[in-house]
């Protein structure tokens, strides 16, 4: 059985959460300093912006070029699964 941790979250009022959140230099930085993980950080971020707080949405980048999508490549795949190859056809004509 997995042992309970008896760490309670750590209540950050969302003054101290805005002044951690602009002067961090990386999320890890902002993990560390608020003692929140980072899925923590992005959704308390998310939630203010809703509210109507203006918090640079870009502040910590993700590596877009592992995110991006070969959409040309995956079109063509997709084509080519809709193209019966010759021995399904040959199987088709066969069966009578």
């Amino acid at each position: 059985m997995a042992e309970k941790t008896t760490e309670k979250r750590k209540m950050v009022s969302a003054v101290d959460f805005v002044r951690a959140y602009v002067t961090a230099g990386t999320m890890d930085e902002l993990t560390k300093t608020l003692g929140m993980g980072r899925g923590q950080v992005q959704y308390r971020a998310a939630g203010l912006r809703k509210r109507g707080v203006n918090l640079p949405k870009d502040k910590f980048p993700t590596d877009r070029k592992a995110n991006k999508l070969d959409i040309d490549g995956l079109n063509a795949l997709i084509e080519t699964a809709k193209t019966p190859t010759t021995t399904q056809t040959q199987k088709k004509g066969k069966a009578k």
